[in-house]
């Protein structure tokens, strides 16, 4: 039998000061969910991240080739809240 993966929400990151939290499939990740139009491999997404202290910062996100493919209208997994994300 496969493995069924469980995503839970988190309320938060916590990221030490000058350090680092990778976001990344199969660990803290961000999801896009019901998008209009799901972006392509070389494409740039803008995300707005709200930060404890340094409130809300705007980054741009490049997809690359074979992360394009977990973006998708009307995506299907067990999901509580439509936040963040992490697998078990």
């Amino acid at each position: 039998f496969a493995e069924m993966m469980s995503m839970q929400p988190v309320e938060h990151i916590a990221i030490p000061a000058q350090g680092m939290t990778a976001l990344k499939p199969g660990g803290f990740h961000i999801m896009l969910i019901n998008v209009k139009k799901p972006p392509r491999a070389g494409e740039n997404v803008y995300l707005t991240l709200t930060f404890q202290r340094a409130g809300k910062v705007q980054v741009m996100v490049p997809i690359q080739d074979g992360h394009a493919q977990h973006i998708q209208p009307g995506h299907h997994m067990q999901h509580g809240d439509q936040t963040q994300h992490r697998h078990k």
